[in-house]
């Protein structure tokens, strides 16, 4: 049997062959002139399975994206939460460059009827995507939130 060598390049004491390539590619060509519904069914998957591949990576990309607005809608947009941060700490907090938003909150006290009662600034409100339940924020800054 012949082999068709187009050339041959020395590199690093190996041969690497060029031309079996089209070799392989003329041998499967040919094996399937002769079978052409097996070919046309084998074309027919393989864009079959492209197209559900695609769809499939379009699907979980919204779904991905549904999902994180809900989750930002219900909980907020803030990456991380510290308790009982002393004024010391806020400093440190704010001098950092990754902290684009830093939210604060002073919890006052709970009650039986309105829950947990304390204050916010803008940017906790902002951050956590707070509604007002009862109150009226631009004549008080006391105001209650639902949990």
């Amino acid at each position: 049997m012949l082999i068709n060598v187009k050339k041959i390049k020395i590199y690093n004491s190996i041969f690497l062959i060029y031309g079996r390539e089209a070799m392989l590619r003329k041998i499967a060509i040919s094996g399937t002139k002769g079978r052409k519904k097996d070919t046309f069914i084998f074309a027919f998957l393989v864009c079959l399975s492209f197209i559900f591949t695609v769809l499939a990576t379009v699907f979980h990309a919204s779904s991905e994206g549904t999902k994180l607005e809900q989750r930002t809608a219900m909980f907020g947009s803030w990456d991380a939460a510290y308790l009982e941060v002393g004024e010391e700490n806020i400093g440190k907090f704010k001098e950092k460059d990754e902290v684009e938003k830093l939210g604060i909150s002073r919890i006052l006290g709970s009650s039986s009827t309105a829950g947990v009662v304390g204050t916010i600034n803008d940017d906790l409100k902002e951050l956590g995507n707070f509604t007002m339940h009862e109150g009226r924020l631009e004549q008080i800054k006391l105001f209650f939130i639902r949990y």
